[in-house]
């Protein structure tokens, strides 16, 4: 990151009035990057981690609607529910209720 400042200043016009201002102050701005990439690296794991916590609510969501359907012997509406989304919603609502879609009541 450092060589990148200088390389970036070095270039600037010298007519830049920012110019001499980023050379004064090399290492704060050099520390503002740094913090700046660090925050974008830290978001990008937030995000990930959602993304991790989000499938596996929805694994869970599909198994547990999958036991119920094996255990009332619905087979065909099991294997409706694999290629039909909207189907799958439907059951989903009639067999667990929407206020329990992610939540871990029965997990």
């Amino acid at each position: 990151m450092p060589e990148a400042v200088k390389l970036a200043v070095r270039n600037m016009p010298d007519d830049y009035v920012i110019k001499s201002f980023l050379e004064r102050h090399r290492s704060e701005v050099e520390g503002m990057l740094d913090t700046e990439y660090n925050e974008a690296e830290i978001k990008e794991l937030f995000i990930a981690d959602g993304r991790r916590e989000g499938r596996k609510e929805g694994e869970d969501l599909i198994n547990r609607l999958n036991r119920i359907l094996i255990e009332q012997g619905r087979i065909d509406d099991l294997t409706k529910s694999t290629t039909d989304k909207a189907f799958q919603y439907k059951l989903i609502e009639e067999l667990i209720g929407s206020e329990d879609v992610g939540s871990d009541s029965e997990s």
